[in-house]
């Protein structure tokens, strides 16, 4: 069987974020690829489309029958948005590495003291605390979907 995974990098960050972590699991023998987004600048629901085509593509492109995603941060809400919009049958596993499922203080604190910021960088809005619902995917079966979290930024 055919399987892939497929990395998607965090805010203000492109898909060189995750080649140390590709390259470590190539080393498994695994098929791994990163996908770039522009999630700096552009809108999260822009970006969320954006991931979906291209997994569209790859699938139409590749004979994978397994398809597992990891995502770092923001490439992480990406991944949920996607589980939660899309029904395939070949997700496996899905794993969430420090990703801010129910927002950042951080993102708040720059909606009230720099809203000018939230314009420009316009993904920070998807990161203001409640502004992220947590959804069943709509996949079956149901991918299972693992978090790696922390308290420290270190």
């Amino acid at each position: 069987m055919r399987e892939e995974i497929i990395l998607v990098h965090g805010y203000n960050k492109n898909e060189k974020d995750m080649l140390p972590l590709m390259n470590n699991l190539k080393e498994f023998g695994l098929n791994v690829r990163t996908i770039n987004l522009p999630i700096t600048f552009s809108n999260f629901n822009y970006c969320a489309e954006l991931f979906a085509y291209k997994i569209k593509r790859i699938l139409e492109d590749t004979k994978i029958e397994k398809l597992h995603l990891i995502g770092h941060s923001t490439g992480g809400l990406i991944i949920k948005k996607f589980i939660e919009d899309t029904k395939l049958t070949n997700i496996g596993k899905c794993i969430l590495i420090a990703t801010p499922n129910k927002g950042t203080k951080l993102a708040n604190i720059t909606k009230d003291y720099l809203p000018f910021v939230v314009k420009i960088f316009k993904p920070i809005d998807a990161l203001i605390e409640g502004n992220q619902k947590i959804l069943e995917p709509k996949n079956i079966p149901t991918p299972e979907i693992g978090c790696i979290i922390g308290r420290k930024n270190n």
